[in-house]
């Protein structure tokens, strides 16, 4: 899953490097393997965005997107879109959402976000949402350094361990710019969700 991840990452021309950041060695060498970068964290961080942060330090980035390793079918033309879109954004965060179907409207493990008509975040949820401007979150974030450094002083808030969302550690204070795309997350938010997503490639593999 994570090497496939890796491999749509790499094909996007809008990032200059692609990382793997893991605090596990067994994937850190199979990222190796594969030939891709890689880099072993501390196993402390609560985070995805904790890791990216301290990664961000080692490495002296000024741009970061944060493409977690459960989204092995991300759409290459979002993550284009998300490369351009960035650098107009160096004081809030960049996330991405695709539409909400009828089935995810009652899964806690799919989390919704409301997004306005300029494309700013309004709330997340993980409960029953089914109004028109609520969308499906892509577990993709972008940002600039300097963010990932207030990130890392900030404490993390009630909403954030009671909902298991980095972000809202930051949220609303800081704004979220939303970039919307039309085609469907298929990330592997529980393990019933593999099983889904090696269909889906076993169908893309046999056109």
């Amino acid at each position: 899953m994570i090497v496939r991840t890796l491999q749509q990452a790499s094909k996007v021309k809008g990032f200059s490097k692609v990382i793997c950041a893991t605090e596990d060695l067994e994937i850190y060498e199979l990222v190796k393997a594969h030939g891709f970068e890689a880099i072993l964290t501390p196993n402390t961080f609560l985070t995805g965005s904790d890791r990216v942060a301290w990664v961000t330090d080692q490495l002296d980035l000024e741009w970061v997107i944060n493409l977690q390793g459960d989204e092995p079918l991300i759409d290459i033309d979002l993550l284009e879109e998300m490369a351009l879109t960035l650098p107009k954004n160096k004081n809030c965060w960049l996330t991405s959402a695709c539409p909400l179907l009828p089935e995810w409207e009652n899964l806690a493990s799919v989390v919704k976000v409301k997004v306005s008509e300029y494309g700013d975040v309004l709330a997340f949820a993980r409960e029953n949402q089914k109004k028109e401007e609520w969308y499906r979150h892509t577990g993709v974030y972008g940002y600039h350094a300097n963010q990932l450094h207030l990130f890392k002083k900030t404490s993390p808030s009630v909403e954030e361990l009671q909902n298991s969302l980095e972000q809202l550690r930051v949220f609303p204070k800081t704004p979220i710019k939303v970039v919307l795309h039309q085609k469907l997350s298929h990330s592997v938010d529980v393990p019933g969700d593999i099983e889904r997503v090696e269909e889906y490639l076993k169908e893309l593999a046999a056109k």
